[in-house]
């Protein structure tokens, strides 16, 4: 069992970890990352989509949390 015990939120903290000191992933290479390591071959190549939004979520709630940090344009 893992730190957070949810994947979504374990993909997240793997991306950002694979990342140098300072900087960021978006959501959309999170979603990535998991649609393409739950592929099969009848999967469509937008699978990601069908996880942006858990991505969202859970980046959401590590933010809450203190794990995360959101930087925005503007």
């Amino acid at each position: 069992m893992s730190e957070t015990s949810d994947p979504v939120a374990d993909a997240i903290l793997a991306e950002l970890g694979a990342q140098k000191p300072g900087a960021s992933v978006t959501p959309e290479q999170v979603a990535r990352a998991i649609a393409e390591a739950r592929r099969t071959p009848k999967d469509p190549p937008a699978l990601w989509r069908k996880y942006l939004s858990a991505v969202k979520q859970q980046a959401i709630h590590l933010a809450r949390a203190g794990r995360v940090e959101f930087l925005r344009k503007g």
